[in-house]
């Protein structure tokens, strides 16, 4: 129906009468630019509030069409793009006053590096970025390609602690010193380190086991030291 949202209900075959209820609607528009001004394309706008959803993409000019219930105030906006940083925010929608809303993406920023092991590049290595944020740690995962590369990229502005930690089956593992994301592009190099075994058996003066104890390993530079607790 004109000038009213789309309504869905479930049909059932024991009733033949329905009341429905249609919320009134009216249209605004939602312009998707870059840092530069640049309009982006096949932008993917999630657009909700409790009673009245959609989901459209913006074309070529950057514009996408919204509608929304009248008796909503505001809407929460997503937008997705698999080239920028995912923006979320709200808007009042004001057809007479604000019929036009311009949201700026981001394209964020960029960690990449190389994984090698005894100076040879290591396809296929699983490599970890971890985000660290008041003690809580998320991270995202990826492999390296056929030189040994990697990159996570369009990361959200965040002011976090960061590292990065790779591994590859037989040939060790490495993990980077914290950094945060102060540049456009930040680039770790890793050197796999071939892991150890060490056994540890810890006796009495007759050469008898003594167990549950404590054993920790301080390793430098120059070698190892243990110590009984």
């Amino acid at each position: 129906v004109d000038n009213f949202a789309p309504h869905t209900i479930n049909v059932f075959p024991y009733q033949d009468t329905y009341k429905i209820f249609l919320s009134e609607i009216f249209e605004a528009q939602v312009k998707i630019i870059d840092e530069i001004g640049n309009a982006v394309n096949g932008a993917r706008i999630d657009c909700y509030s409790n009673d009245f959803s959609q989901t459209v993409n913006t074309g070529k000019d950057g514009f996408a069409k919204l509608t929304s219930s009248k008796n909503v105030k505001s809407q929460s906006i997503s937008i997705f793009h698999p080239n920028f940083v995912r923006c979320s925010t709200t808007w009042d929608f004001d057809t007479k006053n604000s019929p036009v809303k311009t949201i700026i993406l981001l394209e964020g920023k960029e960690v990449r590096g190389e994984v090698k092991f005894k100076d040879k590049s290591i396809e296929g290595a699983k490599v970890f970025l971890i985000k660290k944020i008041h003690n809580f740690e998320r991270s995202t995962q990826l492999y390296t390609d056929q030189k040994g590369k990697y990159s996570f990229s369009h990361l959200d502005i965040e002011e976090a602690d960061y590292f990065i930690q790779a591994s590859y089956l037989g040939n060790g593992t490495a993990t980077s010193p914290k950094f945060k994301l102060l540049d456009k592009t930040t680039e770790i190099n890793l050197d796999l380190k071939e892991e150890s075994i060490l056994l540890v058996r810890v006796v009495d003066k007759n050469d008898l086991p003594i167990s549950n104890q404590n054993v920790t390993l301080n390793c430098n530079s120059i070698g190892c030291e243990w110590q009984q607790k």
